[in-house]
């Protein structure tokens, strides 16, 4: 499919790599649901500090894993681009006929799911544009509303304070604080 609008930006082949990535980066986050997961489980009574480093490692793997994906996807559209068709060899016809039909019944059940998965694959080639852009409006969108809520915080801690009158600040300072009547 072309990405007339696309491509006056973007290349297709950015559009390509970043949609397998993002539908590879799905499988690759269960994966760091479950090893979260079982880290919160197998590290309940450890300290909190250990629980965090632990996570964040986990984050981090997933992070690298999903640009080690990403540069795979980058190569392999490279590859789709410069790649010859496939010429296909039949099997010879003085072939002994038992172990030609099982054969066929590789080739049979192996041409199933290869046409499972490559229905799958055209109908995430076609709508590939569709899938980045919706990402693209969403991140864009979560953006925002992050970089206005952080805005907001600091209204909230900036607007109208005021340093409070010595007495208070000398009362908040003795040992008892505000408990203290």
């Amino acid at each position: 499919m072309q990405f007339v609008f696309a491509t006056s930006f973007v290349s297709e082949r950015v559009i390509y790599a970043l949609s397998w990535t993002l539908l590879h980066s799905l499988w690759q986050g269960i994966v760091l649901a479950l090893v979260a997961g079982l880290i919160m489980l197998l590290c309940r009574k450890a300290k909190a500090s250990v629980r965090y480093n632990l996570l964040s490692g986990a984050l981090l793997l997933f992070v690298v894993g999903v640009g080690i994906s990403g540069l795979i996807q980058w190569q392999y559209q490279a590859e789709l681009l410069s790649h010859q068709p496939l010429v296909i060899n039949y099997p010879d016809q003085g072939a002994d006929p038992i172990a030609t039909f099982r054969v066929g019944e590789e080739v049979v059940a192996r041409a199933w799911a290869e046409s499972r998965m490559s229905t799958f694959v055209a109908f995430f080639n076609r709508y590939t544009f569709v899938i980045v852009a919706l990402w693209m409006l969403i991140l864009g969108i979560k953006s925002i509303r992050m970089g206005m809520d952080l805005w907001y915080l600091r209204r909230v801690c900036k607007y109208r304070t005021h340093v409070p009158n010595l007495y208070w600040r000398n009362r908040m300072e003795k040992p008892g604080g505000a408990a203290q009547n």
